[in-house]
C-alpha cells in the first residue's frame, strides 16, 4: 500500500471514468460497475479483506478479518514448504558463519 501511494495517482480518462459518470448518473450505485471493481482491486491486494457484498459474505459464513487472519496463519504453519538455498547462499552463509566463530 505504501508503494502504491507514493506511485502517486494516475489521471487519465479510465481513472478520471467521466463517461462511467454520466452513464450511471447522479446518486446511484457505482460500486457495483466493472470500471470501480477492476479499480478496487488495483489498491490493495490483501486475502484478508473480503470486499464481496455482504449477502454473500453472510452466505459463505460471515468469517471477519480476524477469523480470516487466523486461518491463513493456521494454513502457513500446517503446510508451508521451505524451499532449499541455493548453493551459493548456503556456502556464503556457511562462510559467514565460520568467521563468526573464529571471532568468538
Amino acid at each position: 500500500m505504501v508503494r502504491k501511494y507514493l506511485a502517486g495517482v494516475p489521471v487519465n480518462d479510465e481513472t478520471l471514468a467521466l463517461d462511467e459518470i454520466r452513464d450511471v448518473g447522479s446518486f446511484k450505485d457505482y460500486l457495483s460497475t466493472d470500471l470501480t471493481y477492476a479499480h478496487m482491486r488495483e489498491l490493495s491486494v490483501s486475502s484478508l479483506l473480503d470486499r464481496r457484498v455482504r449477502a454473500e459474505w453472510e452466505g459463505d459464513g460471515a468469517m471477519d478479518a480476524a477469523a480470516r487472519a487466523r486461518a491463513e496463519a493456521l494454513g502457513i504453519l500446517t503446510g508451508h514448504q521451505v524451499e532449499p538455498l541455493p548453493d551459493e547462499v548456503r556456502d556464503g552463509m556457511a562462510r559467514i558463519l565460520e568467521q563468526v566463530e573464529v571471532k568468538a
